[in-house]
């Protein structure tokens, strides 16, 4: 990812599957980089990682004395977790690239499938079988409708 400023947007690669099937290895973010009035619940956020930027869900806000702390998880993970304080969110994905369409998470309607995928992100703490209900977007049917759907 090339240096960024302040409010400057950045294209980053995603790397890996923990926010699988939202986002898939190989696919572009659009980054955008703080300071940040607010911060969602269900938005996808950005974190240095050992020396790495990771992109996951944001799934709690815990308020305390000391400023907002974020629970962070991936979508595609079974248990995984992180806990920040806000200082160490330096962005936030506003849209994904996919090879033939783009997602723009800044758009009413994503408000409705940010909390659908925070939904299955939490069940699938509980639930770790829901992991397998992503392979049903490789049916050509559900392909289509899960493409119709994430196009901006």
């Amino acid at each position: 990812m090339k240096k960024a400023t302040c409010n400057t947007p950045s294209i980053a690669t995603a790397k890996g599957n923990s926010m699988h099937p939202l986002i898939k290895e190989g696919e572009k973010l659009l980054v955008e980089f703080g300071p940040f009035s607010r911060l969602s619940v269900g938005e996808i956020v950005v974190f240095f990682k050992k020396k790495k930027l990771v992109a996951h869900r944001i799934i709690k806000i815990k308020k305390n004395k000391k400023g907002d702390s974020y629970i962070l998880k991936g979508d595609n993970l079974p248990r995984s977790k992180e806990t920040l304080p806000r200082r160490s969110i330096v962005g936030k994905v506003t849209k994904i690239i996919h090879s033939d369409y783009i997602t723009d998470l800044k758009k009413p309607k994503f408000r409705i499938i940010n909390k659908f995928f925070l939904l299955y992100s939490l069940l699938n703490e509980r639930l770790p079988l829901l992991l397998k209900i992503q392979k049903l977007y490789k049916i050509p049917l559900f392909k289509n409708l899960y493409r119709k759907v994430l196009q901006s």
